[in-house]
């Protein structure tokens, strides 16, 4: 359970720097590749939710049929 906050929480990092950068509330020294990267491992992560829900739920259907 420890391990699912953790993750949460470093997402809403990511997701947080993302949105800064585009407001315009970055650090001066943030190169453009960085906040690339950063945006790059906001989509991993919330493919990694997407996928990770879907199959729980499937698991719990498949489970009561």
């Amino acid at each position: 359970m420890a391990t699912k906050k953790l993750a949460a929480s470093n997402m809403l990092t990511f997701v947080g720097l993302t949105v800064f950068h585009w407001l315009g509330w970055t650090a001066p020294n943030l190169s453009e590749n960085q906040t690339l990267a950063l945006l790059e491992i906001v989509k991993i992560g919330l493919g990694g939710y997407v996928v990770g829900r879907s199959v729980e739920r499937a698991t719990v259907a498949w489970k009561q049929s």
